[in-house]
């Protein structure tokens, strides 16, 4: 599993996670509880927040379906589980090296193969 979201400092996910928030922020339905996380919260937690509700939002997802950005849990023991479809998005996303927090997964994935 090769991820980017252990490192703050990352530009990849960095630029990822400030378009979410740009397209989370526009959008009424996220915009109040946005503004309410960020009183709070350290803007990158926010920031995942708004990339898992345009993930949800693009892709689709039911409620009880995870998106790529969720793809796996790290449990207290330690031991990693993962999502097996988020985990999968999520793996596509690494291996074409974007970040797991693209605001529209199939749409970035698309546009990396047409590269």
């Amino acid at each position: 599993m090769t991820t980017h979201q252990d490192d703050d400092d990352d530009p990849v996910d960095k630029a990822a996670l400030t378009r979410a928030m740009n397209i989370a922020m526009a959008d009424p339905r996220y915009r109040d509880q946005l503004l309410s996380k960020a009183m709070h919260q350290p803007w990158r937690e926010v920031a995942e927040f708004a990339a898992s509700c345009c993930q949800i939002d693009a892709m689709h997802l039911s409620p009880w379906e995870r998106p790529p950005c969720h793809g796996y849990l790290l449990e207290v023991n330690g031991t990693t589980f993962c999502d097996p479809k988020a985990g999968k998005w999520y793996d596509r996303l690494a291996a074409a090296n974007l970040s797991i927090y693209e605001p529209n997964p199939p749409a970035a994935l698309a546009a990396a193969k047409a590269r």
